[in-house]
This record gives structure tokens, C-alpha cells and sequence, in this order.
């Protein structure tokens, strides 16, 4: 039929039928039959039908989720390069290398390509096909070549090794691929006949639709023949569905290339595909506007500008827009709250939001807006610069009054709207057009990068068509490439991940602990953990086995046995009878009883520290227990006894070092007369002895006292003294030493005694305060364990003279001497090659207050025995220090953390905090920041810079 202008009829075209006719020469009607012929590539490569695939067989076939899991990584893992065997993206190539068209710029590419193919393919085996793994795909029937998938996915590993080309192998999975798709065809035939995926075919969703080449088959060619009106009127529509499904975060989607290919093969016109980034600027939807609306665009526009180093403008707007304003509007929403209902505001959150608005606003102004800032601001015109001068001075003015009224915050939010506006027009003018053109830029986009463009793993199209019924909602999977801890199956980590693929260094906080064990839970709960009868964690009993030749323990008391929540927290760590004798258990003969040992010491890790206190005495061999031959000559001819080892062992999640220990030793002080107690290996204390052990906790009267309720928390309670730090170092070897710790050198205390061991350990991760040691910290090493002095990464271990000389010879032998500072502490020497003082600046300023605060150190002492003195309170000065002594204590850690806080503020305005809506990172400016220091001080803050105490610290939002 010919229509004619004058009797063209209306023409409405349904948005999701057209496209599918376009695409496939299918009639519009829906035929319920086509859905059974969809195989599992098809699965793959609609996202909304993976979504719901994996929700089916999560609920019906665990070992499937994992299955179409790996399915899935391995198409990713083809999509790397482009490869034409990909089921996503069958013809992905990167054009932009091609146009950009250097061989330099190729060979640069192929190491990186190599890289991340090598580590996407590690990560695949490691994920589905390795025992033990959380997705493993393995089950006895799955079998590659007769060999199980574990077995197969070690070859390939090993393979990886010997021969990286590999990697570009296309079919390197082919063999696992065939089987996983087999032994998922059931699960597949029974999710094709659920109600679900029934509806989810007939809704037509445009992304299973619109394939990467779009094609006009000859059932479609009517459209080339169409009247110009109506054929405009058809170019019309698929302009409108692309705009619905248009979004800040899917602009780059590859089925977008499919509309616009549609589009120009009805205008007659050469077909554009997705990776050539040839489509005007306009037709990309990509403006400032959208870019700076869209964290995740904005986080990747202000990388350009930083690696270019012009990112101060956008800088400042970020927080202005992300920081500052929301601040001043919701205090101003408050104050006006107040005002209307006459009613008085929350006194708290007030004063919480303005201390917020002057600390922000104050590091704002002398960041950017003042001569001679780090990242300072230059905005010509007149009228500009006095706006930013007016926004300076009238935010001075309402900080140093430190009082906020609405009319104050109307007229900063005007100043900030006004400079972010001008700001926006700077970025518009000389840098957005530089970076839509940029190599960067494309790269990212034309490769599997740009899935990193999107900050969450599930992106909502919601249509604004006429016809509701057209709303789409996609689902576009993220995976990640990242092996780190911090790393998820969700796109929650993803920004870091986007920031290293961008070559920049950025930074992340520690993982926050759902549960902590502090002093201060326990003196504001009367002495007791919350919900729980006793701050002790386990009482254990032990005793050496001349049989067995090894040490026996026995629980005489434990919280590892209630509920989970419980358990998980207080179950002691394995193998913790090798620290009841730490230089090696045995026995050992003697004319008289070797004397009774009782220390402190930690035991585990960072993520889940014990405290312990240890009380070892030795008891003679009777005739219950029969000598061998060499005891018995020994015995009769020299008069040697033979005794071993047998004790008690108090262990807890919080830090009771001097409580634990002083309990031990009221308990053996007053055990003297006690003959079962003296002679018995098989003593146990009685139900009142053991409850005396599991008492609450009672901080020192002059300790809770002599404090503000304003004191820094880490200040304010500590059940440990530093006299042990002093009276065995030099204020100049104690400074040394924080150094080396700030440095994350790998220490070696070594010591006469286990406590001195252990008060100094934890004193000196306490003068590092605000900074966090978090690497293995074990002050007393057990002889038994040396070999972790072998350990790569930073450590502060602690060794007993007794077997220093084998301390020694291990790291001679191993070459690894060199990198170790040795802290003798019984001789007041720091032993090592890679000792590095922190500057002078920092230096004097320590070793001036500690002059002022230090006396001799002989104050407050620790050995390893026990007191025997019958005295009933934590007065005695033995376990705690008198009221002055604490003080001092007290006033030299806030002296350290007084100059630690004060170099870190300093770092503040060369920190920048980028986010989207799930995560955040810090990106610190190392170059700046070096350059403006003194020469003299470049190479501590050099190495500084690479420590993991620094990227924490960097790291925590202020």
C-alpha cells in the first residue's frame, strides 16, 4: 500500500514490538513457544535472565548458582580481548588502540592485557575450581578428561605458571565450560517452565532484545521503503526508547549501539557501532551535568584532571556539593524547625553538625582559598574573586563567633552556590571537552573497564513512556577482578578497583570490627561485658607429660561452649600451650625447686586478640610417677630431683594484663602452705579460688578519678604500665623505636624476661596512637614458632634470651638479618641497618616533653616471678603504679599522640575523598605534599607514604 501525505493514518508502534521485528523479522505476535528454544547463552547474555536464573537456582540448585557463576566469569573472561567466541560481546575490538593507531601505545597495552588476563583466569580457577572454595563447582559425577574439576583447575594453574601466552586462548576453559553446561541443562528445563521466566519473555525485555549488530532481515525491509514521514515517525519512536532507557550510569551500554544502529539503517546510513565512539557528543546524553551527578562519572573525570594536575576546581566543587552543603542545609533545616515550632532543638546534634561546618569549613578555606594553599583556587573576573573573598571572610566571621543563625547559613549557602556554579562553567569551558576526547576516557569505556562506570550492581531504568507498561528494569552483573580482602561479589568495593585501573594510588580505612573488648565497656558495665558474668574468657590448666613429651591442657573454665554469638569471640586460639612455656617444655633437674614464673602476654592476631596472664611452677617426680634409669642414677649420685612443669592460665578478650597477673599471684601467695598445691600435679583450684579468678574487673581508684570525662578514650583506662619501656630504653632509643614502627621495619625485642617482653610490646603500640600497628604483633615468640622470623612482611616479635643465640643464627642463615632491627633491651642497644629517625621537627618536639615528663625509670619494674606478698588490693606497687607515676604515663602518651596527631593534620589538605553511593576511597597528593617539605625531611616521609599505618590513618573520615 502507498500512502499518500494527504491520507497518511495515524501510526503507533509499540516500543518493545518493533524492536524485536527489527531484530529478529519476527511477528509482532508474542509465541510462547519460541522461549523453549532459548539455550544457556542466551541465559548469559541477558542480564535481566541471569538475575533471574540465579535467584531460581539459588533457591533450587546451590551447586547450579556456582555453576552458571563460572559460565558467566568465563565469558568476561573472552570479553577481555574482544574475543569473537564471546557470548556478551561477540564483536568487541578496541578501536580506540586502533585509531590512536602507535605501535608504542600497542606494546604498552599488551603487558597490562597479559596482566589482567593472567590474574581474571587465576581468580576463575581459584573461585570455582579449587577445594574448599566458597563457589566450588566440583562433585563426584563432574568429570574433565577422568580427572575431577579440582585436579583440572591445578593443571591450568601450574599451566599459567610455565606458559602466561596461554591466557589468550580463547577455549582455555572450553573442556570445564562443556561439562558445567551439560550438568546444567536440567536446571535450565525446569526454570523454563516456571511462571517466572514465562513472564519475563513476554515482557519483552529491551536488553535481551537489542543485540550488538543490529540487522534488518528481508521481512523488515518494508521500513527502507516507507514514506519519508512515516519512516521519520519510526526513527522517532526508537529515539524515545533509547532516551527511556538512557541513564548517568548506562551510557556506555552495548545494546544502546543497536537503537542508534536501527536508527541510521532506516535513515539509509552507514551503521555506527558501540566501540567507535563516533556518535556526536549530543547523542550521548553525556553532558557536565550528567557527569558531575554521577559519582562514580565525577570520580572518574577528577582522575583525568589529577593525573593532569588540574583538578583543584573540582576538587573544591566536590566539596562544596558533597561535604560542605549538605551540612549547612540540614543545621539551617534544624534551626528553622526550631524556630517555627518554638520548641528547643536538640542541643547535641546541633552542636555536632556546627562542630562538623567550622571544622570543614576551615580546612576548606585554607586548603583552596587562601595564597599559597596546596590545591589553591584561581577564578578570573571580579566578581568572582570578590565572592570567594566574601565567602572567606564571612565564614571566619561566623567560626570565630561559633554561632550559627539561619541568616548566616542562607548567605553561606548562597556563597557556595554561587562559586560552585562558577566552578562548573571553568570545568565546562577548559576541561570536560578535553576529557570526552581523552585516550584515558575511551579506553575505559570501549573495554571491559567501563562496566567500573557503574557504582552499583543493580541499575534501575525506569521508563517515562506514555505506556507504564514499557518500564524496564535491568540488571547488569558486576564482577570483579580484585584478589584483596576488602573485595566483594558486589560492586560495593568497586571504586578502589576503578582508581587502580586508572593507575592512581588510593587509600581505604580498615574493615570496622563488629565487636570490640575495651576497658571502658567493662568500667561503665560494673566490671562485666555486656550480657555476659565474667570478663575471662577461658581458665585453663596445664601440666607436661614425660610420656607424650609435650605439654596437657585442660578447661576449667570457658565461654567457648555458650551460644554462637558468644563462642565465635572467646574461643582461644590453637595451639596455645606452646606459649605456657615459651623457651620449649621439658624437665628439668635440679637440687631445689626452680622458681615459680608468672607473666602477661597476647596470643592471635589483629582481628582477634587474646590477653593472658601465666602462672608456671614446677613440682617433683614422685613415686606415683616412676623415674627412668639417668633420673634415677642422677638422683641418687648428684642429689637431683627431676620436676616439670604445671600451671594455670587465665585468658581474656580484654586487655586485664596487670589484673590477670596480680590475680595469679594472690592465688599462688597464698597457696604457699598448701601441700596438694606444692607436691600435686593434679591440684585444681576450688569453686571460691575460681570464681576469685573470674571476678569483675575494678580499675584503680586514683586511675578512674584523676580523669575528665572530656580525656581521650585510649587514655583514660589502662590495665598495663610503660615503666618497663623506660627503665629499659633511652628517651633517644624509645623515639628510634616509634620510628621504626612508624616505618613498619620488621622488630625484634629481645629480653631476660617474658613481662618486660610484653609491657613493652604493648606500650609501644600504645605511643603510636592515633596511628594503628596492624601487622603481626606476637611479643613473646614462642622457640617453637622462630621460623615466622622468615616472615616477608613487617612484624614485632619478642624473644627470650634463652634462645636468642637461635633467634641469630635463623636470621643469618636466611639472609634476612639485614632488614631486622634487634632491641635489646636488656642492654639499651637497637641493632640494625634500616634504622630511620622520624625529622628533627618531629624529634625535638618529643624529646623536649619527655624531658619535662620522664624521671628514672626505675619507678615501676616487672620480672617474671611472684611477689609472695599477702596483699588484697591492686594498691600494691608491684602491679600498678602510684597516682603520680600514672600521670606521667598518661601525659607522655598524650605528648606522642599530641605530635602523631598534629603530623597528620598537616596531611589533611593534601587528602582528597572520592565516593558514590556505596563506598569511598582517599586518594593522597604524595607529589604535592613532598614537594613542599624540607629536603631533610623527604626521605622518612617517603617511605612513610608506603606504609599501611599511614594509608589507614590517611584513610579515616574526619
Amino acid at each position: 500500500m502507498v500512502y499518500e501525505a494527504s491520507t497518511e493514518p495515524s501510526l503507533c508502534i509499540d516500543n518493545a514490538h518493533l524492536l524485536r521485528e527489527i531484530n529478529t523479522g519476527a511477528p509482532s505476535e508474542y509465541d510462547a513457544s519460541q522461549t523453549r528454544d532459548i539455550t544457556l547463552e542466551d541465559v548469559i547474555r541477558d542480564s535481566m535472565m541471569q538475575s533471574s536464573f540465579l535467584q531460581y537456582l539459588s533457591t533450587f540448585d546451590n551447586k547450579g548458582f556456582a555453576r552458571f557463576l563460572f559460565l558467566v566469569s568465563v565469558d568476561e573472561f573472552k570479553n577481555l580481548l574482544g574475543h569473537e567466541h564471546s557470548v556478551t560481546n561477540p564483536r568487541r575490538i578496541h578501536t580506540v588502540l586502533k585509531s590512536e593507531g602507535s605501535e608504542p601505545a600497542a606494546s604498552c597495552y599488551m603487558p597490562n592485557t597479559l596482566n589482567r588476563r593472567i590474574a581474571y583466569a587465576k581468580k576463575i580457577i581459584s573461585k570455582f575450581m579449587s577445594k574448599g572454595s566458597y563457589l566450588d563447582i566440583a562433585s563426584e559425577n563432574l568429570q574433565v578428561f577422568n580427572k575431577s574439576v579440582w585436579a583440572f583447575g591445578s593443571f591450568l594453574r601450574r599451566d599459567l605458571m610455565m606458559c602466561s601466552g596461554i591466557c589468550f586462548k580463547a577455549d582455555l576453559f572450553q573442556e570445564v565450560e562443556t561439562v558445567v553446561k551439560h550438568a546444567l541443562e536440567p536446571s535450565l528445563f525446569n526454570f523454563k517452565n516456571t511462571t517466572e521466566f514465562e513472564d519475563l519473555v513476554q515482557s519483552f525485555n529491551i536488553e535481551s532484545l537489542c543485540f550488538t549488530e543490529v540487522r534488518l532481515p528481508k521481512s523488515a525491509t518494508c521500513y527502507q521503503s516507507m514514506p519519508r514521514t512515516i519512516k521519520e515517525n519510526v526513527i522517532k519512536t526508537i529515539q524515545s526508547c533509547t532516551s527511556e532507557i538512557l541513564s548517568d550510569s548506562s551510557i556506555f551500554h552495548p545494546q544502546l549501539s543497536a537503537l542508534r544502529s536501527a536508527k541510521n539503517r532506516i535513515r539509509g546510513k552507514k551503521n555506527f557501532t558501540h566501540n567507535s565512539l563516533s556518535f556526536p557528543l549530543r547523542d550521548t546524553y553525556l553532558t557536565l551535568e550528567r557527569v558531575l551527578n554521577n559519582r562514580r562519572l565525577c570520580s572518574v573525570f577528577w582522575v583525568y584532571l589529577y593525573k593532569e594536575r588540574i583538578h583543584q576546581p573540582l576538587s573544591l566543587w566536590m566539596e562544596f556539593r558533597h561535604q560542605l552543603l549538605p551540612i549547612l542545609e540540614q543545621l539551617r533545616n534544624i534551626l528553622v524547625e526550631s524556630e517555627t515550632a518554638d520548641t528547643e532543638t536538640d542541643g547535641q546534634d546541633t552542636r555536632e553538625l556546627a562542630l562538623q561546618l567550622i571544622n570543614l569549613s576551615t580546612r576548606i578555606i585554607k586548603k583552596y582559598l587562601i595564597v599559597g594553599a596546596s590545591a589553591q583556587i584561581y577564578l578570573i573576573g571580579d566578581t568572582e574573586q570578590a565572592a570567594m573573598q566574601d565567602f572567606v571572610d564571612h565564614t571566619n566571621q561566623v567560626v570565630q563567633q561559633h554561632a550559627f543563625t539561619v541568616p548566616d547559613l542562607d548567605i553561606m549557602i548562597s556563597h557556595v552556590l554561587f562559586l560552585s556554579e562558577k566552578l562548573e562553567y571553568d570545568l565546562n569551558v577548559n576541561h570536560f571537552v578535553r576529557f570526552m576526547g581523552s585516550s584515558s576516557f575511551k579506553s575505559i569505556v570501549s573495554s571491559y573497564q567501563g562496566r567500573l562506570l557503574c557504582s552499583s550492581g543493580l541499575v534501575e531504568f525506569q521508563g517515562r513512556a506514555e505506556n507504564a507498561n514499557y518500564a524496564s528494569m535491568v540488571r547488569m552483573s558486576q564482577d570483579t577482578l580484585s584478589d584483596s580482602d576488602t573485595s566483594s561479589e558486589t560492586s560495593m568495593t568497586t571504586l578502589q578497583e576503578l582508581f587502580h585501573c586508572m593507575n592512581v594510588a588510593s587509600h581505604q580505612p580498615q574493615r570496622i570490627r563488629t565487636k570490640t573488648f575495651t576497658l571502658e565497656e567493662l568500667v561503665e558495665n560494673h566490671g562485666l561485658p555486656k550480657d555476659l558474668t565474667t570478663p575471662i574468657s577461658s581458665v585453663i590448666s596445664f601440666q607436661y607429660d614425660r610420656k607424650d613429651q609435650k605439654m596437657k591442657k585442660q578447661l576449667l573454665f570457658t565461654l567457648s561452649n555458650t551460644e554462637a554469638g558468644v563462642s565465635y569471640h572467646h574461643t582461644i586460639p590453637e595451639h596455645v600451650e606452646v606459649f605456657f612455656c615459651p623457651e620449649g617444655a621439658g624437665v628439668i633437674r635440679a637440687k631445689t625447686r626452680p622458681p615459680t614464673k608468672l607473666y602477661h602476654m597476647t596470643i592471635g592476631n589483629l582481628e582477634k586478640s587474646f590477653y593472658a596472664a601465666c602462672l608456671t611452677r614446677y613440682v617433683a617426680v614422685t613415686e606415683k610417677m616412676p623415674l627412668g634409669p639417668l633420673e634415677q642414677l642422677l638422683h641418687d649420685e648428684d642429689g637431683l630431683e627431676v620436676y616439670i612443669p604445671v600451671g594455670l592460665c587465665i585468658i581474656s578478650r580484654f586487655p586485664l594484663l596487670n589484673t590477670m597477673r596480680y590475680r595469679l599471684d594472690q592465688l599462688h601467695s597464698s597457696l604457699q602452705s598448701d601441700e596438694s598445691y606444692l607436691n600435686s600435679t593434679d591440684w585444681t583450684p576450688s569453686s571460691t579460688q575460681l570464681s576469685a579468678l573470674l571476678a569483675p574487673y575494678k580499675a584503680p581508684l586514683h586511675v578512674e578519678s584523676s580523669l575528665s570525662s572530656t580525656a581521650k578514650t585510649h587514655q583514660r583506662y589502662q590495665d598495663f604500665s610503660m615503666g618497663d619501656l623506660f627503665r629499659c630504653l633511652s628517651k633517644q632509643n624509645i623515639i628510634a623505636l616509634v620510628s621504626c614502627v612508624m616505618l613498619e621495619r620488621q622488630i625484634v625485642l629481645v629480653s631476660s624476661s617474658y613481662s618486660v617482653l610484653t609491657c613493652v610490646g604493648v606500650s609501644l603500640k600504645s605511643l603510636l596512637s592515633p596511628l594503628i600497628w596492624s601487622h603481626i604483633f606476637a611479643p613473646i615468640l614462642p622457640k617453637s614458632m622462630l621460623e615466622c622470623l622468615q616472615c616477608p612482611t613487617p612484624y614485632l616479635f619478642g624473644i627470650h634470651t634463652s634462645y636468642q643465640a637461635e633467634m641469630m643464627e635463623i636470621l643469618h642463615n636466611e639472609g634476612t638479618g639485614d632488614n631486622v632491627i634487634v632491641v635489646d633491651l636488656d642492654a639499651d642497644r637497637l641493632i640494625g641497618k634500616a634504622i630511620q629517625l622520624v625529622p628533627v621537627s618531629v624529634y625535638s618536639s618529643l624529646q623536649y616533653n619527655l624531658e619535662k615528663l620522664c624521671r628514672p625509670g626505675s619507678d615501676l619494674i616487672s620480672s617474671d616471678h611472684t611477689s609472695f606478698l599477702d596483699s588484697t588490693s591492686l594498691s600494691n606497687p608491684q602491679w600498678t603504679a602510684t597516682e603520680e607515676v600514672e600521670n606521667r604515663f598518661r601525659g607522655i602518651r598524650a605528648c606522642f599522640e599530641s605530635v602523631l596527631d598534629e603530623m597528620m593534620t598537616e596531611m589533611e589538605e593534601y587528602r582528597f575523598v572520592l565516593s558514590d553511593d556505596f563506598d569511598f576511597v582517599v586518594v593522597f597528593d604524595n607529589q604535592q605534599y613532598l614537594q613542599n617539605l624540607p629536603p631533610a625531611s623527604r626521605d622518612f616521609y617517603l617511605q612513610f607514604l608506603e606504609t599501611q599505618v599511614f594509608s589507614h590513618a590517611i584513610a579515616t573520615v574526619k
